[in-house]
């Protein structure tokens, strides 16, 4: 079943669709949860990352001059 449709008045014109049709038409992968989710989970990977490499730097450096 096809939810989307064509509302046009005077005022303005706009398509509605389903969240899945948007997806499509913008080449976003989501057939699986993991589709959805493993840009998520690699930009919090990377902050986990950095996160360990600043406090690495911060514990290098020497308290006492």
């Amino acid at each position: 079943m096809r939810i989307s449709r064509l509302f046009s008045n005077r005022f303005c014109s706009e398509r509605v669709m389903t969240g899945s049709e948007y997806l499509t038409e913008q080449a976003i992968a989501h057939e699986t949860a993991w589709d959805l989710w493993q840009n998520i989970m690699a930009l919090g990977i990377i902050t986990i990352g950095l996160m360990l490499l600043a406090y690495v730097q911060l514990r290098r450096i020497k308290k006492f001059k």
